[in-house]
């Protein structure tokens, strides 16, 4: 299995919000465990997939917009 990074982000804001979020911050999955690892710059070129998971469990409406992703 490839690596798989997550980044729990629980800022909530009805309002346009940028945020910057440090590759430092994101950590290393296997199969849904955390192994211990963090995303390293020179991984940026490998990545192919970016999915976003609303995760609170809370049924009902949600709305996401995004301008743009950048990766620096």
């Amino acid at each position: 299995y490839q690596p798989g990074y997550r980044k729990l982000i629980e800022e909530i804001s009805e309002d346009w919000t940028i945020l910057k979020i440090p590759l430092s911050e994101f950590k290393e999955t296997r199969v849904g465990e955390y192994t211990g690892e963090k995303l390293q710059k020179e991984d940026l070129n490998k990545i192919i997939r970016l999915g976003i998971i609303i995760y609170n469990k809370i049924e009902g409406p949600f709305e996401l917009e995004i301008d743009y992703i950048k990766f620096n």
